[in-house]
């Protein structure tokens, strides 16, 4: 670059706000496989876009490929796009909305073709026995206004690439799935948090548990015995704890921000008769 002369007052520097942006990198993810304990991050670019490319640290490649978005529009503050489960990544696509899977460079579609885009995807969960079997937050927007979006947990078939219902109330137009459900262990219970307009996660979120049944004639999930475990409607709110190494087939950690400190952190557990416990 040639060296320019000028009075302190003409001096124009090439260090523009393009050229930052540009060179501008955002690490909006990192979360880790806890079967094989690889970890993967996401990062955006704003020389691409604004595209997330979810990236293996192991591998320092791309998961996906070049033309992949690992992004979700889910509650539109791009989180829960990605997850990964014994060596399966799996990842929404901002592009066409679909979930995708990863494992040893092949990838494949797991959820239908949906060429108006009405659906979109979010915080998947694995069953620990059934793996090809997840639960996603889903969000209709077939009648597309923010009183008439519909929102509620799926099971996503990944062999047959289909999408079965499994929560959802009268109330699915004012009712937001948070955070990622979570297994239990064994797979035999399953937890989530749910908010309530006009509140948020922070101010009202409220934790469920409910029993998890799987049917070998139709390989499908269903659930029974749903509990509200913590959390009050635009009130209280609580969230659980989100380390595998914490929950059992009996005792899951939640949080209730609100409570006092020695309080913070409790149990439910959820095969004694509205039980609780504090450590």
């Amino acid at each position: 670059m040639a060296q320019t002369y000028a009075s302190y007052d003409l001096c124009e520097s090439h260090i523009t706000a393009d050229a930052v942006a540009q060179d501008s990198v955002a690490l909006t993810t990192i979360f880790a496989d806890p079967v094989t304990e690889d970890i993967y991050h996401i990062e955006q670019r704003a020389s691409e876009g604004g595209r997330c490319m979810l990236m293996s640290n192991k591998t320092q490649k791309e998961v996906f490929g070049k033309d992949f978005n690992a992004r979700t529009r889910v509650h539109e503050y791009l989180a829960g796009s990605a997850i990964a489960y014994n060596g399966t990544v799996y990842s929404s696509n901002f592009t066409d909305f679909r979930i995708y899977a990863a494992k040893d460079r092949n990838i494949k579609p797991i959820t239908p073709e949906d060429p108006n885009k009405l659906y979109r995807y979010a915080y998947f969960c694995v069953h620990p026995v059934h793996t090809d079997l997840l639960v996603a937050i889903l969000q209709d927007h077939t009648n597309d206004t923010s009183r008439t979006v519909r929102n509620s947990l799926c099971v996503v078939n990944s062999s047959a690439a289909t999408v079965a219902p499994l929560v959802s109330t009268e109330n699915a137009e004012s009712e937001f799935y948070a955070t990622a459900p979570m297994f239990s262990p064994s797979g035999d219970k399953l937890s989530w948090q749910l908010w309530k307009q006009p509140g948020m996660p922070w101010k009202g979120g409220q934790i469920y548990v409910a029993d998890v049944h799987y049917n070998s004639n139709t390989h499908t999930l269903s659930l029974s015995n749903t509990k509200l475990v913590a959390g009050e409607a635009n009130n209280l709110s609580a969230c659980c704890s989100r380390d595998p190494g914490q929950v059992s087939d009996s005792v899951w950690p939640y949080i209730a921000p609100e409570l006092p400190i020695v309080e913070v952190v409790c149990c439910y557990q959820h095969d004694a008769e509205e039980s609780l416990s504090q450590y």
